[in-house]
């Protein structure tokens, strides 16, 4: 025995092609929230990408060593200071003054003075009497003017072998050390 066909309604067809419509209207309404939650959560990693790249290594130390001089000079780039702590036997004499000189153009030994860290011409007084043999200090602007540091920060950190500490001293010619050895970074 044949089964006969079975003929839909005109009604039953109507209602089977709006439960058809309602189900892509519901897929399409899911795919447009599931592309605005993967939109929403690679931007949101785009952006803790750059925001942790811009922070990665704020701070970054330059070691200095010599005969009668240790130590390191720290910039951070977020907080727009740099920090020097240097110590040295009483051969090298009285410290007058701590310079970072350059950028120093290749084959060249001295570069232009661009900025003074402590004693002349900064504002700030080289603190030789605190500590025996050390001096160590912070700096957050450059004065006059009280310009910003992160400038000069960048510039160091992006060439420091083209820049250089110079130790200024009462007597005798300057002690200068190369800023190209870092020795840690936060």
């Amino acid at each position: 025995m044949a089964s006969s066909p079975k003929y839909v309604t005109l009604a039953e067809r109507d209602e089977n092609n709006k439960i058809i419509q309602n189900r892509t209207f519901c897929l399409r309404v899911v795919l447009a929230i599931f592309t605005i939650i993967v939109v929403v959560a690679v931007a949101v990693v785009a952006i803790v990408g750059i925001y942790n790249s811009s922070n990665a290594n704020a701070v970054q130390r330059y070691c200095i060593a010599g005969n009668d001089v240790f130590g390191s000079i720290t910039t951070d780039v977020n907080d727009r200071t740099i920090a020097w702590d240097i110590q040295y036997t009483p051969a090298l004499g009285v410290l007058t003054s701590l310079h970072i000189e350059g950028p120093t153009p290749v084959g060249v030994s001295e570069g232009d003075l661009n900025f003074a860290l402590c004693g002349a011409p900064s504002t700030v007084a080289c603190d030789v009497t605190s500590e025996p043999n050390r001096v160590r200090d912070t700096i957050k602007e450059l004065s006059p003017g009280g310009s910003s540091l992160k400038p000069k920060i960048q510039a160091i950190r992006k060439e420091p072998w083209r820049y250089r500490l110079k130790i200024n001293r009462g007597a005798g010619a300057p002690v200068v050390f190369s800023l190209a050895s870092v020795c840690g970074t936060e």
